[in-house]
């Protein structure tokens, strides 16, 4: 699994290879949702969770058939791209978001991570309950915040980085539990790209 920092690194090269300027706001932000998504892509480079356009298996070879829940909690085999870099990967997140004029408009405008979540439900990016899915945004935001020594961007105005969280052992220790405690929760995705 990428380190937070090489993220940022392959995050800042996807917006670069798309064309689209990232300000600190937007990186962010979509590297919180990547590592809520898929931890930066751990399982074949899909930063985003995307699914195939032909989301149902079997799977064509471009194509992962993985299992998800939908709104209801209820699981569900879907087909998931495949890329064959990170840099592709988070690439195709940065493409999907921006294709998406709610989500891009939440990012471009600096909005809160509550604010992208909403937009984001509205564009069909996810299932899940907003409020579930804002605070996966906003508590990857805030270990972000602390790893990589910045401010916290996603609360509607910077602030400073925050204290790490109570018995704080690293960055990949919390986003595992973090990570299961959500799939505990029953998030349900839903991605189309």
């Amino acid at each position: 699994m990428l380190s937070h920092r090489q993220a940022r690194e392959t995050l800042i090269a996807a917006f670069g290879a798309r064309g689209i300027a990232s300000s600190a706001h937007a990186l962010q932000a979509v590297q919180a949702i990547a590592h809520l998504e898929s931890f930066y892509g751990a399982s074949r480079n899909n930063w985003g969770s995307i699914q195939c356009r032909n989301a149902i298996p079997p799977c064509p070879p471009e194509c992962s058939e993985l299992t998800d829940k939908n709104a209801n909690g209820e699981p569900y085999q879907a087909c998931y791209r495949v890329y064959p870099s990170p840099l592709d990967g988070a690439s195709d997140l940065v493409r999907l978001l921006y294709s998406r004029p709610l989500i891009r408009a939440a990012l471009e405008g600096e909005k809160s991570a509550g604010e992208i979540a909403q937009a984001m439900r509205q564009s069909g990016y996810f299932e899940a309950p907003v409020d579930r899915y804002a605070f996966g945004i906003r508590e990857r935001a805030k270990i972000l915040a602390f790893d990589l020594k910045e401010p916290y961007l996603l609360g509607g105005r910077a602030a400073p980085p925050p204290a790490p969280p109570k018995n704080y052992a690293s960055g990949s220790a919390v986003a595992v539990v973090f990570a299961l405690v959500l799939a505990g929760l029953g998030l349900a995705f839903s991605r189309r790209g």
